[in-house]
């Protein structure tokens, strides 16, 4: 599930959406690209397409009309655009605290090692030091 901006999308119509959106930043004919894959052969609709396309809708991410057998794209809303920036940002942000997560982690574990090797040799040292001084006033 894909969710930002109090908007939960199933994965089907995020690609859908990224699509159009990717068409829009390229210029391409996003209605021309929307028809072609609610109605594949051109005369038919593609049924699971049409749901998609009313889900998208239901979202305001997209402007069409429900059809009785089909689903007439009209265009893709600035909210949709939006939704598919949001995400891919909160994405983006989530990769790089887990990357700075990461490295914190990595450091402390290093000054761990360090430090629990420092005091494993001091430790060491006085131990043997405590055995001989306690050695030498026993006998």
């Amino acid at each position: 599930m894909y969710s930002i901006n109090m908007i939960d999308l199933q994965s089907s119509e995020y690609d859908e959406l990224k699509l159009l959106v990717e068409a829009e930043e390229r210029n391409e004919d996003v209605k021309a690209m929307a028809m072609k894959r609610l109605q594949p052969d051109g005369r038919e609709f593609d049924m699971r397409a049409c749901e998609i396309y009313r889900g998208l809708k239901s979202y305001g991410l997209v402007a069409g009309m429900s059809a009785e057998n089909g689903f007439f794209f009209f265009e893709l809303n600035q909210k949709g655009i939006d939704f598919i920036h949001d995400y891919d940002k909160s994405v983006e942000d989530e990769r790089m605290r887990t990357r700075e997560q990461r490295r914190h982690d990595y450091k402390v574990a290093s000054y761990g090692a360090i430090a629990g090797g420092l005091l494993g040799l001091f430790s060491g040292a006085l131990g043997s030091w405590l055995v001989r001084t306690i050695s030498a006033m026993v006998s």
